[in-house]
């Protein structure tokens, strides 16, 4: 459990939910090993394996206050990740025009929480290559942290095959006092305050996980139709998105959609979030649990932006000319499998990403056996793996081309 930087109002009852729920992992997990070897979804994984994917999993069915109190927030998983390896804290304070600047609400410290959002690095700041990292969580809480181990072991991999990259990650607000467009608003200022420091489009990958995935969609869907400005249905609070516009003739380096979060509300056609209810980190019950609110804060009009596998053909059509590569993986098992594969067949497949006498631009993984956000689950036990999944090379190689494209 991470250290607080704000009071997460949580109640005796649901603290004691959270303590209940530590104390019933040990029983849960060792029936989990003893019938992996006989479950089709689990018979392939390693004990370190399923020990991680069944602890996430019950885990995640607490409440969102449960959660936060568990995680924390970005700001707090960020100061914990840094402390643990040494790093000094170095971070910038974002300007949103256009976003609420502060909540109302108290830190313990007694400040406003800031709402325009904060630049998080990993080691020295890098004006050449960065890698900005975009958590996931349902826009309600912070991921479970393994995020920060598998993108600072990358760094420290990719230095190690000649490639020196900055690692940096967007602490976004979270609902309900970041609802949609907020942390569009913040990535947005995060991209104008790298390019403002000198930092060329090129240079910049942004690599999300789930939700994050879905605001690296959510940015190129503002990019090619402007919102404008967005009004909350539940607060009548009106949010006025800036333009974002890269510099002539650039287009960022690449960008990394990790298991997607594009169907917040579930409804998409083949059902996966029926047949892998209770295959993956998080089940369909809780990942529609999540989406509602997500999704009631998201004017009827502007939900494709929010669930990009609703969008219309040619909606992502011009991305082409946004972003140098893109690498999609999914796994097998997975409720969003579906919803994803469509993504890319829909979106991601034409001709316009091919370039002649070489590989598509988009690379597309579909791993067999695999869950959400699945390289994570290399780095559940360390910083230094025992093992490696499938994913996690082709995820080194790629972003080792990505890097090295670099001028």
């Amino acid at each position: 459990m991470v250290a607080h930087t704000r009071e997460v109002p949580i109640s005796a009852l649901e603290k004691a939910g959270v303590y209940a729920t530590f104390a019933s992992l040990p029983s849960k997990l060792a029936y989990r090993l003893l019938t992996a070897p006989i479950t089709p979804h689990t018979k392939n994984k390693t004990w370190r394996r399923v020990v991680s994917h069944w602890a996430v999993h019950y885990l995640t069915h607490l409440n969102t206050t449960q959660l936060q109190w568990v995680f924390g927030n970005s700001y707090d998983v960020y100061v914990d990740w840094t402390q643990k390896i040494g790093e000094q804290q170095r971070i910038d304070e974002l300007d949103c025009p256009g976003g609420a600047l502060y909540s109302g609400k108290e830190t313990k410290e007694g400040g406003d929480v800031l709402m325009g959002g904060r630049l998080m690095w990993v080691g020295e700041r890098n004006l050449k290559r960065v890698n900005i990292f975009l958590h996931g969580g349902a826009f309600l809480v912070h991921a479970p942290a393994e995020g920060y181990p598998f993108w600072t072991w990358m760094k420290k991999e990719l230095k190690g095959r000649g490639v020196d990259t900055g690692l940096c990650a967007l602490s976004y607000t979270l609902h309900p006092e970041g609802p949609y467009p907020l942390p569009l608003i913040q990535l947005i200022a995060a991209l104008k305050h790298l390019i403002a420091l000198g930092v060329p489009p090129e240079g910049i990958t942004l690599v999300g996980e789930s939700a994050g995935s879905n605001l690296i969609l959510m940015l190129f869907s503002h990019m090619l139709h402007p919102i404008g400005s967005s009004t909350n249905p539940v607060t009548g609070q009106t949010y006025v998105v800036p333009e974002f516009k890269l510099p002539a003739g650039h287009k960022l380096g690449g960008v990394y959609l990790l298991s997607p979060w594009i169907s917040v509300g579930g409804t998409d056609p083949g059902n996966s979030f029926k047949e892998n209810s209770e295959k993956d980190i998080t089940s369909a019950a809780t990942l529609l649990k999540w989406g509602k609110p997500i999704l009631d804060a998201v004017p009827k009009e502007q939900q494709v932006y929010m669930e990009a596998s609703h969008a219309p053909d040619g909606w992502f059509k011009g991305t082409e000319g946004l972003v140098e590569k893109v690498l999609i993986s999914v796994g097998q098992f997975e409720p969003l499998r579906n919803s994803i594969v469509a993504l890319y067949n829909k979106h991601f497949r034409g001709s316009e990403w091919d370039v002649k006498g070489k590989e598509s631009r988009v690379t597309y993984i579909y791993q067999p056996f695999g869950n959400h956000n699945d390289p994570y689950y290399d780095f559940f036990w360390g910083t230094e793996p025992k093992e490696f999944g499938p994913l996690t090379p082709k995820v080194a190689e790629w972003m080792e081309g990505v890097m090295k494209a670099v001028p």
